[in-house]
């Protein structure tokens, strides 16, 4: 049996008076997910890593999706 993949990273938002560390949640395609703490930096290169797309959100934080090829 294959491990589901991650399909969605989402990351803050962020806090500027903080330590630069925002929650992080990664979605996996069986829906499941896993919370943790992150940087921006080291969220953007698991994300592109990852092969994710950056999308739109409507507030302060970042999140990055698989898109259909």
């Amino acid at each position: 049996m294959t491990e589901p993949r991650v399909d969605v990273v989402e990351i803050g938002p962020l806090d500027v008076d903080d330590s630069g560390s925002a929650r992080v949640v990664l979605t996996y395609s069986d829906g499941t997910t896993t919370e943790g703490q992150g940087s921006l930096f080291g969220v953007t290169r698991l994300a592109t890593d990852l092969g994710l797309t950056l999308v739109h959100t409507s507030d302060d934080s970042f999140r990055w999706e698989r898109r259909p090829s």
